[in-house]
């Protein structure tokens, strides 16, 4: 939009000659991007422009004031925010009868929080953990890699590792930019989850970005056990929106809806 002053990332692949606009693995939103934040007209500009070579289309936006726009279905998808403009203190009195006490454990087991670059280790802790039971593929766990690698080197990536002694219990991944704290990935052991390490990991990044207006963004997540760990720990629902299309011809339309029917 004009000399550049609003632009909208459209990423896509082709398959079997058809252009498929897809919302990129390890991210939850697109946006359209500028120097000041979009308004709704804008926004909704910018989707109505969409090309229409893009027969096949799923793709996620924040839950702006959407208009007129009827090429999409759009859905509702839930996710987790908590404001950190308030002290520790206020923050974490509004933590879970059972995440406090979790916190309360992991101190007593005398677990501590350090940061690490450590990729290769966090990986095959995540792959054993994590990957398996989400079936990942090796090209996610090598995208996932890269992407973590590139936060390290820009320093908006923070590694971080829970330890009892010199016993790794558990692992998380945040991106640090921009006001906003973004927890992308992480794995405990079992023993870790015992003893509260996630809680206590968490706790540790939200105590040292409390007060500073900052939102942690924890992604959310379709499972609820896990939606329900980050409630604990003070977590608010937020809804983004989900937009769909499938515009293919009849053969390949029927094919996909068969495919996916049987994921």
């Amino acid at each position: 939009m004009g000399d550049y002053e609003f632009i909208m990332p459209i990423p896509y692949t082709v398959k079997k000659s058809q252009s498929i606009l897809y919302q990129p693995f390890f991210s939850q939103q697109l946006n359209v991007l500028g120097k000041e934040l979009p308004s709704a007209e804008v926004i909704n500009q910018f989707i109505s422009s969409v090309p229409q070579i893009f027969k096949l289309a799923q793709f996620h936006f924040p839950n702006y004031l959407i208009q007129n726009i009827t090429d999409y279905e759009i859905e509702e998808v839930v996710c987790q925010y908590l404001d950190l403009n308030q002290d520790y203190e206020a923050v974490s009195s509004e933590y879970s009868t059972n995440a406090k006490r979790q916190i309360k454990k992991a101190i007593k087991n005398e677990l501590k929080v350090t940061e690490t670059g450590d990729l290769e280790f966090f990986m095959s802790l995540f792959k054993e953990t994590v990957g398996v039971k989400l079936g990942f593929l090796e090209d996610n766990y090598s995208r996932l890699n890269r992407l973590m690698n590139v936060g390290l080197s820009l320093k908006k990536g923070r590694l971080l590792t829970v330890q009892k002694g010199d016993e790794v219990l558990a692992m998380g991944y945040f991106f640090i930019q921009n006001k906003r704290i973004t927890y992308l990935k992480g794995a405990s052991t079992i023993q870790g989850r015992d003893i509260g390490a996630m809680y206590y990991l968490m706790d540790f990044v939200i105590k040292e970005y409390a007060a500073t207006n900052s939102i942690f963004d924890f992604g959310g997540s379709k499972i609820v056990s896990v939606a329900e760990f980050y409630k604990k720990l003070g977590g608010v629902n937020q809804t983004y929106l989900s937009f769909s299309k499938n515009n293919l011809p009849w053969l390949l339309k029927t094919a996909k809806e068969v495919r996916d029917k049987f994921k």
